[in-house]
């Protein structure tokens, strides 16, 4: 079990749990560092709804930029990916970066993703990361790539 902080008040209707972020090495903290054990973060329907009302936001990330230009991504693509996902889908939960900012991120794997800008589409594994703001008002879309 994770350790936990106190739930910002409004997330406790989004959250299952909010874990403590531990202190880092430096400069970066490793994989290990980074897991938060305990199972998914956010409840799945919370994240779907805000989704659903276009309430995302893009992690401050050259890389996340990148990620979806490549995939030929905007809110739309963001927000499909996102309905379908399952609590199956669910692969762990760790601390990512965005901007100066560490958040506590859900990963989900989208299996057999088809590229539609390959002839034949070629079915990928592609990772999502996310989170909710502490203040419970969007989703904070932080990765989105292949296995």
């Amino acid at each position: 079990m994770p350790a936990n902080a106190a739930v910002p008040s409004a997330l406790t209707t989004v959250v299952n749990y909010w874990p403590t972020r531990p202190a880092f090495s430096v400069p970066e903290p490793t994989s290990r560092e980074r897991t938060i054990s305990g199972g998914p973060i956010y409840k799945l329907a919370a994240v779907r709804q805000l989704a659903c009302d276009q309430k995302i936001v893009l992690s401050h990330s050259r890389k996340l930029s990148k990620d979806l230009e490549n995939l030929e991504w905007g809110l739309s693509e963001i927000q499909q990916s996102i309905a379908v996902l399952t609590p199956a889908d669910y692969r762990k939960s760790m601390w990512c970066k965005s901007g100066q900012l560490w958040l506590p991120c859900d990963d989900y794997v989208l299996e057999q993703y088809s590229e539609p800008h390959f002839e034949p589409p070629r079915p990928i594994d592609l990772y999502l990361k996310f989170a909710i703001a502490p203040s419970g008002a969007a989703l904070v879309f932080v990765s989105c790539h292949p296995a």
